[in-house]
């Protein structure tokens, strides 16, 4: 491998993320299938929707590394779901990344500053 072509490193490291994604996703769906009410709330649903667009923004990302020659190439060509080309490798992966921040931060920032908002027992207006 060329050393400025890190496809190889970007499939690796897009395979790390995307299992982070699913576990997360399945962890939320696992915790609502018992029966709790808190993780049943409009902001983990939130949550499980970033998570799964950080999914999919990472899987447009991965399947296209085939369709390159170089990282050059990759860099530049428009890609998209089902082969639509819409935007470059860089606004997907900055879409991944804002996705899956915005579903992690949004329940951390909330426990921390208004954990009433979650349902939390014991905070102000709590259950």
């Amino acid at each position: 491998m060329d050393t400025a072509d890190n496809r190889d490193l970007l499939m690796t490291y897009t395979i790390f993320h995307i299992g982070t994604y699913i576990s997360l996703a399945a962890a939320i769906l696992a915790a609502q299938a018992f029966g709790n009410a808190v993780l049943a709330g409009g902001v983990l649903r939130f949550s499980l929707a970033m998570f799964v667009l950080a999914g999919a923004c990472g899987a447009i990302v991965g399947s296209h590394i085939s369709d390159s020659t170089n990282w050059s190439d990759y860099t530049s060509m428009k890609m998209g779901p089902l082969g639509v080309p819409i935007a470059t490798y860089w606004w997907w992966a900055k879409a991944e990344h804002i996705f899956f921040w915005a579903g992690v931060l949004v329940p951390v920032v909330l426990a921390i500053f208004n954990p009433s908002a979650l349902g939390i027992v014991g905070s102000k207006g709590g259950r």
